[in-house]
């Protein structure tokens, strides 16, 4: 009996570690300012971002247009991993889940990037399609 249970045991771990390396994969969340305002001239605005998960504070980053911003991390077990993003530029200032695990993936090798552009209405990440044709899909602020 000892010798079923160490072999059980032994098995549960195998599952485990192997459950846990593909859950390792990082995750790489990419954000671009596509912010600009158009009078007389075109005027591009510079984007204030600063984003949080419950565990991390990433803090404040200003992106030029056109700049771009990325961070990565691992996502968890529990498939609860989200990262919060305040974005402000002139007289604006709105809040964004910009990486929701029971939206966005994880634990799976093919999706671990998510690419996101800012504009004025929100911001607009990159789908593939299943006949891989990408599209920017939009979402609007949370606040």
């Amino acid at each position: 009996m000892a010798l079923l249970t160490r072999k059980a045991t032994l098995l549960l771990m195998v599952l485990v570690l192997t459950f846990l390396a593909i859950c390792e994969a990082k995750i790489t969340v990419s954000i671009s300012n596509f912010l600009a305002e158009e009078y007389e001239d075109e005027v591009k605005l510079d984007l204030n971002v600063h984003c949080k998960s419950k565990d991390d504070d990433l803090g404040p980053h200003v992106l030029s247009f056109l700049e771009g911003y990325e961070f990565r991390f691992n996502p968890n077990i529990w498939r609860t991993t989200l990262f919060h993003c305040t974005m402000a530029w002139p007289s604006h200032f709105h809040h964004f889940v910009i990486y929701d695990q029971s939206r966005d993936g994880g634990c799976i090798l093919n999706d671990s990037q998510c690419i996101w552009r800012v504009i004025e209405s929100g911001p607009c990440k990159l789908e593939t399609l299943p006949n891989r044709t990408e599209i920017w899909d939009s979402h609007p602020w949370n606040n």
